[in-house]
């Protein structure tokens, strides 16, 4: 399984990648498509496809306050939602030469704001649910092409965030933590199998970002000590989870004769490294988004802010993660995480159980990782 950690990659370089790329076929492997399963992260506008189709508005308030910011399509409202462009896996299939439209358009992105890997996590309320979860963008798409994954395509998931976000909104223990986001990596671990399976052969899997770090985590610390270390713990565990259960997954295809080619992007390391130090990466503004809480302007320049809004990206650190995507793409040999087949629930139960503090109430959902 291959895997890649994004050093000192600053915008400039992430740009020159991308543009790079886009004009030349010898950068990365030439796929027949890129298919993207995940939440907010990479929709790029099924969220407001299916809400506006149902009759609801997706106008957040700060649209009611500057109306020459409200976007005309199901499309930029999405994006504004979320984020302040292109979404990491537009750009990654740009970089590719190939489209990404939503699946809501008849396009190849499934991804929707505010899915879960499944509708089944414990403790976690089943109405909860309004948007497809990771385990139905793959069964939908999966029933849209007859059962079969085309082999020469490449398949992007990015999940888990969330999952950990209902976690401390919805568990009362670190057991229900290591319950629910057992359950939350065992549902995504079918998902990739399913694919595998069906045919797919070249799968890039995004891990969950340090939530810890994000505008709003920081601003429920303030209010409840404690809230975005753990935050930051749990992220780190369930990656490492994650690494050992992807490992665990390629030695079973393996044994059985399956071809698979799973790809590891450490945007877990890459937002810790850029808030850390934002400079390296020509970044001015790691704490503040871009987009306050409060209805008001946005920054007139995002691109010196990590955080578009309170939770997400600005559209520069989403280039930095397609510029390492597409490296990691064009990267020659693997590196193997050793695994063992070890049970997750007590395995993430032994994992979560330093959380400090653990007082956490239903003000965590307002951190969402829509």
């Amino acid at each position: 399984m291959k895997q890649f950690y994004l050093v000192r990659l600053s915008q400039t370089v992430a740009m020159a990648v991308l543009v790079f790329c886009s004009a030349t076929t010898v950068a990365a492997p030439q796929y027949s498509a890129v298919y993207a399963f995940g939440d907010s992260l990479s929709d790029n506008g099924n969220i407001a496809n299916i809400t506006e189709a149902a009759g609801q508005s997706l106008h957040p308030l700060y649209f009611d306050s500057f109306p020459s910011l409200m976007p005309t399509t199901a499309y930029e409202v999405s994006r504004k939602m979320t984020n302040s462009g292109p979404v990491w896996v537009e750009s990654l299939a740009a970089g590719l030469g190939l489209p990404a439209l939503p699946s809501t358009t008849g396009g190849t992105i499934y991804a929707t704001a505010g899915a879960n890997s499944t509708d089944n996590l414990p403790y976690v309320p089943p109405e909860h649910e309004a948007v497809l979860s990771i385990e139905e963008q793959t069964q939908l798409f999966l029933a849209q092409h007859g059962g079969a994954a085309p082999s020469d395509a490449l398949y992007a998931f990015s999940e888990g965030g969330n999952d950990l976000l209902d976690a401390v909104t919805y568990a009362t223990s670190p057991q229900q933590i290591g319950e629910i986001t057992a359950a939350s990596l065992q549902s995504f671990i079918g998902s990739v199998t399913a694919l595998a399976l069906a045919g797919a052969h070249d799968i890039l899997v995004v891990n969950v970002p340090n939530l810890g770090l994000t505008p709003q985590s920081q601003l429920m610390d303030n209010l409840m000590p404690g809230f975005a270390d753990n935050l930051t713990l749990m992220s780190a565990a369930y990656n490492e989870a994650l690494d050992i259960s992807l490992s665990t997954l390629d030695q079973q295809l393996a044994a059985i004769g399956v071809d698979v080619n799973v790809m590891l992007l450490d945007s877990f390391g890459l937002i810790t490294d850029v808030v850390n130090d934002p400079q390296a990466y020509g970044f001015t503004e790691a704490n503040q988004a871009c987009l306050g809480f409060a209805p008001q302007q946005p920054c007139a320049n995002p691109d010196e802010y990590v955080f578009w809004d309170g939770a997400h990206p600005t559209v520069a650190l989403h280039n930095l993660a397609a510029a390492g995507a597409l490296s990691l793409l064009d990267t020659e040999g693997e590196v193997g995480v050793g695994s063992a087949n070890v049970p997750l629930v007590p395995t993430l139960m032994l994992m979560f159980g330093g959380l400090t503090g653990w007082s956490l109430s239903k003000r965590g959902r307002e951190v969402r990782n829509a």
